[in-house]
Order: C-alpha cells, then structure tokens, then sequence
C-alpha cells in the first residue's frame, strides 16, 4: 500500500491476511488434533486383526488429524510465516492442496475402507506428499524468519517427522519400539506446531 505526502510516497505496511478465526483459536485446534494420528495407529495395532475392529474409524482419525494440521497452516498463512513474495505463498497454496486431497483418501477410506482402486491408491499417496512438502514450508519459514524465535524451527521440525521415521522403520522394523517413537514424535511435533501458531504474535 502507498500514500503520497506532497512529492514524496510513503509506503503504509500491509496487515497481514485474516481469515475466519484467529491464530489462538487456530493454533488450538491444531494442537487438539496432533495426538489423532497415533491414536489411529495404535487403533490399528490393537484392532487391526480382529473381525470387530471397523475399518473405517482409522480414516476417520486420520481425517481430523490432516483438519487439525490445515488448522495450523491457515495460522502461519495468516502470520506470513513463508514470506510476503510468490514463492512463500506458492509453497503453502501447494502445501494446502496436498493436504485436501490426503483428506480425500481419508474420506474414501472412511467410506469404502481398502478398495485399492486406482484413485484410493492415488490419493493415498498425497499423504507422504503433503509430508515432504512441509520440508520446503519449514525451509521457506527459516528463509522468511517472520516468526519470533524457536518458533520458526518449528515447521521444519515437522517437516522432517518423515525422514526420521523412514530411517527409524528402516533400521528397527515395523516392532513397538518404532512404532512408539513415530507416535511420540508426531503427536508432540504437531502440538508444538499449533502452539507456535497459537502464542506467535499476530502484528
């Protein structure tokens, strides 16, 4: 935004982006949300072999989980957190769109649990998508430092949740030890993505 005071122009900053709700609200939901994908996995630890265990419930947590994340990434867009230019904001409309379409698997699968059509398989893979695009949004969040602090480690913090387990799966097996780190290591990493998102100043 400009205004001209005789000859000379001044430029006014611009407030950031607003959407529906604020960044406390939003940081919030994001934190009540992070614990859902390990409650997913462990629901599939315990139950997933026997004939009662509904199929559908972990599409469902799974759901709420990737909401809860969206939920987090409207704060940082809201905060600018990737930077004011094109490819701050080109990330996150990117990041976003992984997500919607993560969310559709959860959908599908919450509906038609392991159908393994063509598009269940190519929904799916939106999920380890969505997870490496946020490597590049915790990189644009560094090269931006719009948030204050240890806050703008944060995001890629997250970002590397799937490197870590990759390595951890890779080097112990699919065995409760990697099981629980992957769990542990989400749950807290998502939650202090919220409350970053949640106690980062707005102006």
């Amino acid at each position: 935004m400009q205004d001209q005071v005789g000859s000379a122009v001044v430029r006014l900053p611009r407030s950031p982006s607003r959407f529906y709700f604020s960044n406390k609200t939003l940081g919030t939901v994001g934190m009540l949300g992070a614990p859902f994908l390990a409650l997913a996995m462990l629901w599939g630890a315990l139950w997933g072999n026997h004939w009662l265990n509904p199929s559908y419930l972990d599409g469902v947590l799974c759901l709420v989980y990737i909401s809860a994340w969206m939920c987090s990434l409207l704060g940082l867009a809201q905060l600018r957190a990737t930077g004011p230019d094109r490819i701050g904001r080109g990330v996150l409309y990117i990041m976003f769109s992984t997500l919607i379409l993560a969310n559709f698997w959860n959908m599908y699968h919450a509906f038609h649990p392991n159908a393994w059509t063509l598009l269940y398989r190519a929904l799916n893979m939106f999920w380890p998508i969505s997870n490496l695009m946020m490597l590049l949004v915790g990189i644009c969040v560094l090269r931006a430092e719009e948030l204050i602090g240890w806050r703008r480690y944060v995001p890629l913090l997250v970002g590397l949740w799937l490197p870590s387990i990759t390595l951890v799966y890779g080097c112990l097996g699919s065995n409760a030890g990697a099981m629980l780190f992957d769990a542990c290591y989400s749950t807290s990493a998502w939650m202090i993505l919220g409350y970053a998102v949640r106690t980062n100043p707005e102006s």
